[in-house]
């Protein structure tokens, strides 16, 4: 029972409520012949991909969590990095199979998904504000995930930008609260580089940018 609920924890599941609900909101409510189901099929896939990423993700910030969040199962040694590293492995194998098994763009942007999520988890401590940028396209590429599975693509695209900017500020401030225990364990994060001023700037300058261009679809005439 620990092991399930240290798992649990690991894939953090109100953040894959929020992937599938991504999904279901890309659609734009434009259902394909199929019906409901097939988007409940991609936000499925979609859930089992973003919980492949975030298994991979604690299993290679290991390090890191044991000073910035030593509450996490791996750092209390609730579950072995071998286990977590099983799980990830079959729920992203899961995860690519259902998007194939929804269309074949489905199928292939799952595919090109779960591959950033892992070089993220494995090298996205490193590469700065490209770690960040790497992270908020995959949270915005899931409202283009239910695009696809509903055949209306385009209507995805302002939601997939907007969430795209809201996710990057987000991780810059991630970045900020974790400088400490990143540093110590030689991450370069884009906090750890700009230094935590300069990436609260970014992360405001970021989500102002958001704020400017959330009236564009309206204005334009795209959503009532």
């Amino acid at each position: 029972m620990k092991r399930t609920l240290a798992l649990l924890t690991i894939i953090t599941p109100g953040n894959l409520a929020v992937v599938g609900l991504s999904v279901i909101v890309g659609g734009s409510g434009l259902w394909p012949s199929q019906g409901l189901g097939r988007m409940l099929w991609a936000a499925v896939s979609a859930m089992l991909i973003a919980a492949a990423g975030n298994a991979f993700n604690d299993l290679f910030d290991i390090d890191a969590d044991r000073l910035n969040r030593p509450q996490r199962p791996l750092p209390q040694g609730l579950v072995s990095p071998g286990t977590v590293l099983s799980f990830a492995l079959i729920l992203k194998i899961m995860g690519i199979a259902l998007g194939w098994l929804v269309s074949l763009h489905n199928g292939l942007l799952a595919a090109a998904v779960a591959g950033v999520l892992f070089i993220y988890a494995v090298w996205g401590k490193r590469l700065g504000l490209w770690g960040n940028i790497m992270v908020s396209s995959v949270c915005g590429a899931a409202f283009i995930y239910g695009g696809l599975a509903a055949g209306a693509v385009a209507m995805s695209l302002f939601p997939a930008g907007f969430a795209f900017l809201m996710h990057l500020g987000r991780e810059i401030v991630k970045d900020v609260e974790d400088i400490e225990g990143d540093a110590r364990v030689g991450a370069r994060t884009t906090a750890v580089i700009l230094g935590q001023r300069q990436a609260l700037v970014l992360a405001a300058a970021v989500l102002g940018a958001l704020i400017l261009i959330t009236p564009v679809p309206y204005l334009l005439g795209i959503y009532h």
